[in-house]
């Protein structure tokens, strides 16, 4: 009887060990073949190492390049901004030189009508009305000479600016402006010069 149960403790232990060692093995396989199937880590060759440091070398003189052109761009439009600064200057320094010359022969006219008048006063004539004119000649011509003041003034700006043609409209009308002054002064003083000659005309006659 004893050794009945013992025989079947036997056989139930053989059992279990049996099915524990098939779990077993069953298992491991699983875990084998799970690693041989598994995608191996890529190892990159020499061919694709040297195409990555081609592609990396490429990428940098590209970079280069872009730079090195927006540098050359950027010299470029200085140059053109310096060439345009200096002819707008050029110009209008001409102009300003030629205004300024008008204005000083102007003056002097009015200086020698002046004292032409003197001398004719003194000898009798009566001139405050010519004197009077000169007067008035003169002081257009002061005006002129503030309003060159002002256009070279608004001259530099318009150099110095990055909107340069939005100035041409005011500068047109100042240079405008001193042109007709300078020919109002300028018919002012030929008029006394005139009436001058006819003063010592009729100082002659009589």
């Amino acid at each position: 009887m004893t050794t009945g149960i013992k025989n079947g403790e036997n056989r139930d232990m053989r059992k279990i060990f049996i099915i524990s060692a098939t779990i077993i093995s069953l298992l491991t396989t699983g875990v084998v073949f799970a690693q041989n199937t598994a995608s191996p880590s890529p190892t990159p060759n020499a061919g694709q190492i040297m195409r990555e440091r081609n592609q990396a070398k490429n990428e940098i003189k590209r970079e280069i390049r872009a730079q090195a052109q927006e540098e050359h761009k950027e010299q470029i439009q200085a140059k053109l901004t310096e060439r345009r600064q200096n002819r707008i200057r050029n110009f209008y320094g001409r102009l300003s030189t030629r205004i300024a010359a008008a204005i000083a022969r102007l003056n002097t006219l009015s200086e020698r009508i002046l004292a032409r008048l003197e001398v004719i006063e003194g000898e009798g004539q009566n001139v405050a009305l010519l004197e009077a004119d000169v007067a008035n000649a003169q002081t257009i011509i002061a005006g002129a000479e503030d309003l060159l003041a002002d256009l070279e003034g608004m001259m530099e700006d318009m150099i110095e600016s990055d909107d340069p043609k939005s100035f041409m409209p005011t500068l047109k009308d100042s240079v405008v402006e001193i042109k007709d002054a300078l020919k109002d002064a300028h018919a002012i003083l030929v008029k006394v010069i005139t009436q001058i000659k006819g003063l010592r005309v009729s100082n002659t006659t009589e």
